[in-house]
């Protein structure tokens, strides 16, 4: 998006309200970023073509399933791989020892009433003029990628699940490596000077 487009959603006072947020997010960022990033990828769209996208980059997972391109879902943290052994703490946490059921009508009822009525209308609308039969519980199992999902955090950090994605694989925290600076361009230095 533009610099603009960032600017007017990192100002609106509901992306910090507790109940409002999520709808300033879908509304301000997810979902015009979903057609352009899925343009981008059919853009570019070659047989080398892989793409590695955060999950909630939706155009991203727009053209895996439309176009067949191999695409990797990147998770920075645990929080959108749900889990009913173990949920996530983030926002309104669901005690661990709740029941089995308890938590999947807690993930229905986020679903039906926070993150279906934010997206499902807009990301099933650009589906259907993609080609693409309609989706519901975009955050159920929707968003990982059929191809992988990488974590980006260690097995310490937040240990694999046995209801995770079969094909997460746990890489670590991404590190910068130092010793392989490169010298900045004269531009920057100039820049900077």
């Amino acid at each position: 998006g533009t610099a603009e487009e960032a600017e007017r959603l990192f100002n609106n006072p509901d992306l910090w309200h507790p109940l409002r947020g999520f709808q300033a997010i879908a509304r301000d960022g997810l979902i015009p970023a979903t057609r352009a990033l899925y343009e981008i990828i059919e853009r570019h769209r070659a047989d080398d073509l892989v793409v590695a996208a955060h999950s909630m980059a939706l155009g991203a997972q727009l053209a895996h399933e439309k176009l067949a391109i191999p695409t990797v879902s990147l998770h920075l943290q645990p929080t959108l791989i749900r889990s009913r052994i173990a949920p996530s703490k983030m926002g309104v946490a669901i005690p661990r020892w709740a029941p089995l059921w308890f938590k999947e009508w807690w993930y229905r009822y986020m679903d039906r009433e926070v993150i279906d009525p934010a997206l499902a209308a807009p990301i099933n609308a650009i589906r259907a003029d993609v080609g693409l039969p309609p989706v519901e519980r975009l955050f159920n199992e929707w968003i990982h990628t059929t191809s992988r999902v990488v974590a980006l955090f260690p097995e310490w950090y937040a240990p694999m699940e046995a209801d995770w994605p079969q094909h997460t694989t746990l890489v670590g925290f991404p590190l910068y490596e130092l010793g392989q600076e490169a010298a900045l361009p004269e531009e920057v230095e100039r820049f900077l000077d």
